[in-house]
């Protein structure tokens, strides 16, 4: 066998590599969405940047089931925000008059999220707000300052959110939009933040 067929040979083990190689990244699929993305998150202004990552990636029929307009400018207990993919819950956002992320894990309707997170292994995050992640799930919380007109003593909100799906890419993507989300949903809601004794938050200085 000459030179060249010797080279032919290794030309085309090398193709073939790569080629096995190109295959087996393609099997990863899509890593981000395709599809429009909303302009707002459940009707909050907050930057497109931050929620866009916990959008499911690939292609779909995406659809905002429930967002928090409705209850705009008294966002307060229960209300919801539900965004699917293909009829699939994606990403789940809340608002509740928990006084602490324990009230608010046991709170009627979360059963699935007491079995599944503790406090105790929550990760702290750092911002103006009390806020507590998870993969996949992220707590804030705020004192309200007693007035006239506010039934609630304490505003929570909660996001849980399917993607990423890695657990580290998860806490990330949580913990960098918990405290824009919060401030956006206190700017909705009944809570002025301040000195409330009933809660076991701060007041979000």
């Amino acid at each position: 066998m000459g030179h060249n067929d010797g080279r032919l040979i290794k030309a085309g083990a090398v193709a073939l590599l790569i080629g096995l190689s190109t295959v087996g990244c393609g099997d990863d699929g899509p890593t981000e969405a395709e599809y429009p993305i909303p302009e707002t998150f459940c009707g909050l202004d907050v930057s497109r940047n931050l929620y866009a990552p916990i959008f499911p990636p690939g292609t779909g029929d995406l659809s905002v089931e429930e967002d928090f307009t409705a209850a705009m400018p008294n966002l307060a207990s229960v209300d919801r925000c539900r965004i699917s993919l293909d009829d699939e819950q994606a990403i789940l956002a809340e608002t509740f008059a928990a006084g602490s992320f324990e009230d608010f894990l046991r709170s009627p309707g979360h059963d699935d999220l007491e079995e599944e997170y503790d406090v105790a292994d929550g990760e702290p995050v750092e911002g103006e707000f009390d806020a507590m992640v998870w993969p996949g799930f992220v707590l804030a919380g705020a004192a309200c300052e007693p007035g006239e007109g506010v039934p609630i003593n304490s505003f929570t909100v909660g996001i849980t959110a399917e993607y990423p799906e890695d657990d580290e890419e998860s806490v990330r993507a949580l913990s960098e939009l918990i405290q824009p989300f919060m401030r956006a949903a206190l700017e909705q809601s009944l809570c002025t933040p301040g000195d409330n004794p009933a809660s076991e938050y701060s007041t979000g200085d």
